[in-house]
């Protein structure tokens, strides 16, 4: 790189007030990040929350059930789990509400 750059020359200048900034960014995507995850856990279901719902409606403990999987998912501001098993060859799914727990019976 030429010495004479003017944007080299810029940088050399200005390093520590370019990596302050930089830092003041960092920091900043780490607040949002932190704000996301609290405003999360404190307005949804935990996703075990959810399977336990989701068995309850259907009359089985995780014990008696094989394949269980569960998906967070939102769309258009709605969140929602969709909880997914096997008991004795059959299938169920369960959409259970992240904010109400309302569980709805999408397979059996």
């Amino acid at each position: 790189m030429n010495k004479n750059d003017p944007t080299l020359q810029f940088i050399v200048r200005n390093r520590r007030t370019i990596c302050g900034f930089l830092i003041i960014l960092v920091l900043f995507e780490i607040l949002i990040v932190y704000i996301m995850y609290n405003n999360y856990h404190e307005n949804y279901l935990g996703r075990e929350e959810a399977v336990s719902a989701a068995l309850e409606t259907a009359g089985f403990d995780a014990s008696q059930v094989s394949g269980l999987e569960s998906d967070f998912e939102t769309e258009n501001g709605t969140a929602w789990f969709e909880i997914t098993f096997i008991h004795d060859g059959t299938e169920y799914s369960y959409r259970v509400d992240a904010e109400t727990g309302e569980v709805t019976i999408l397979q059996k």
